[in-house]
Order: C-alpha cells, then sequence, then structure tokens
C-alpha cells in the first residue's frame, strides 16, 4: 500500500502482513511443516525462470498473504528454526531485504510455484540465493555492485546481519542520499490539503460509481504495463542462453553510474525494474482493499 502522509510524502505499509504475536500453537504448526518438507530435493531454477515465474504466480493471484504470517518467501530461517531460543528484529531486516531484492530483480529470492518449495528454498537459503543474472543493460545496470552488497548484508546469518536502521542508512548504497534532510530537500509533487488530522476526504468512496470510474484507467495502463511485460519475458527467453550457476560471493558485473542509466532510460521500468507489487481487488469477506 503506498500511503501519502501529511507532507506530501510516500510511506510503503503491507497491513496484509502485519502480525504482533505468534502464539505457540502457530509457531509449532509452522515447525512441522518445515520438518515435513525440509529434506525435499532443491529445485534450482535459472533467474529467467524465477522471474517467469513470479509474474504468473502474481497474475493468478496464488499468494499466502492471508495466512498467519504472510508468505515464507520473506521469513527469516530462525523464526522455525530457533526451536526454544526464539528470534529478535532482526527477522525485519531479513525481509528487508528480501523485498529490496524483488524490487531489483523482479521476482522474490526464494519464490517457487508451490508453498513446499518456498520453505525448502528459505530452510537452505546459503544453496539457493544467488546474484540474479540478466540479459539486458538496463536491467544489470539498475542491480548495482552497491545493491548486491547491501542485499546480502541483509539477507544473511544472524550474526552477521545488520541490525538498526542506522546501519542500514549508513550503507553505500545511500552514500549519494542526505537522508537526515531528505524530507526538506525534495519537494513532493502533490501535498494534501487536510482540514485537520482525521481529514479523510482523499479516500476513495467504493459505493460511489463516480469514485469507481477513476480506476478504470488505472487498471486499464496497469494491463498495458503488464502486456508490455510479458511480451519482453517472451522476447528474452528467445534470446537468453544457457545461465551459469551463481552464489552469494559471485562478484557484481561493472555497472553504469545510478543517475546515468536513471536519465538515460524513460520507460515505465526505469525506476525499479522488478517491481511486482500491484493494487489487489476488493475482497468483501476480508473487509479490505
Amino acid at each position: 500500500n503506498f500511503l501519502i502522509d501529511a507532507s506530501g510524502h510516500i510511506k510503503l505499509t503491507d497491513f496484509g502482513l502485519s502480525r504482533g504475536h505468534l502464539s505457540t500453537r502457530s509457531m509449532e504448526s509452522l515447525r512441522n511443516k518445515l520438518e515435513a518438507v525440509k529434506n525435499n530435493q532443491i529445485i534450482y531454477r535459472t533467474s529467467e525462470e524465477k522471474r517467469s515465474l513470479y509474474r504468473s504466480l502474481r497474475r493468478e493471484d496464488m499468494t499466502c498473504a492471508f495466512s498467519v504470517v504472510g508468505s515464507p518467501d520473506y521469513m527469516a530461517p530462525e523464526i522455525i528454526t530457533n526451536q526454544g531460543a526464539g528470534y529478535d528484529n532482526r527477522v525485519d531486516f531479513w525481509s528487508l531485504g528480501c523485498i529490496l531484492f524483488e524490487f531489483l530483480a523482479g521476482y522474490a529470492p526464494f519464490t517457487a510455484p508451490t508453498l513446499d518449495e518456498v520453505w525448502v528454498n528459505v530452510y537452505h537459503w546459503e544453496k539457493v540465493f544467488e546474484k540474479p543474472r540478466f540479459d539486458n543493460r538496463e536491467a544489470e545496470d539498475n542491480f548495482t555492485p552497491e545493491a548486491w552488497s547491501l542485499i546480502t548484508q541483509l539477507v544473511t546469518h544472524r550474526q552477521y546481519r545488520l541490525a538498526s536502521v542506522a546501519d542500514v542508512q549508513g550503507h553505500p548504497y545511500f552514500a549519494e542520499l542526505n537522508l537526515a534532510t531528505m524530507r526538506e530537500q525534495v519537494n513532493p509533487p502533490f501535498v494534501p490539503m487536510l482540514e485537520s488530522e482525521a481529514d479523510t476526504s482523499y479516500f476513495d468512496d467504493f459505493t460511489n460509481p463516480d469514485d469507481m470510474e477513476i480506476y478504470k484507467e488505472v487498471n486499464n495502463k496497469k494491463q498495458q504495463i503488464e502486456e508490455s511485460m510479458r511480451s519482453a519475458d517472451t522476447e528474452s527467453s528467445a534470446m537468453a542462453g544457457p545461465e551459469p550457476s551463481g552464489s552469494q560471493s559471485d562478484p557484481a558485473p561493472k555497472a553504469a553510474d545510478i543517475a546515468n542509466v536513471t536519465a538515460g532510460h524513460q520507460s515505465d521500468r526505469a525506476a525499479f525494474i522488478g517491481f511486482t507489487f500491484r493494487h489487489r481487488d476488493f475482497m468483501p469477506a476480508r473487509g479490505y482493499y
């Protein structure tokens, strides 16, 4: 969900994956699930296979976002492997790394066609987690060495993982940004005019036909982008050759300066090559959008 605060700045949220506390019974159920599949054979897939698979799953809405803790795609292994030892807020930084990976790669790092396979991938993450490989310069340049360095310091063993906001902000990935003064230096293109902190006039009324008419343009644009991405997938699959196996320690290829890349590409995918999140259809049974 993209939220705009009173000053016009964007905040990203996902209340569907929020969970304040996991009961002992829930944790035991998760551990039993992992125990049943952890010895299954690992199925290795190329970056292109994962990207195509993930987009297919997204289109079919095959997610488990409404389960007790959301998808295991973003779950740190120690949540269910540290029996009795518990876990701390470092699991959130693992999830952050998985989401950053998805933004830049176009698929979650442990994506698979079934939940059982996702569980296996997370459990054996050291064997499965690898730097994605692309067959076009635009995507390759978007996944910079600094980006890969940050991701591998988030998706890693707990004792080596970045464990604070200050640690993340101090990474070279953000070297060109002054995070302390960013809100003051950048003027948002839109600032809401609010009468009070409780003003909800900008929220759409989903019972109003006039409000719903607005979404026709949004949905049409979304379909155009998805069709364009599917066409690009088909073309790149036809041109792609065999992909060598990679690993977490693989050196990233030399990338162009981020500013030059952004200036040189004006397509819909220029900002985040692999941006896959989208608005979900109204689900009356759940009571939210």
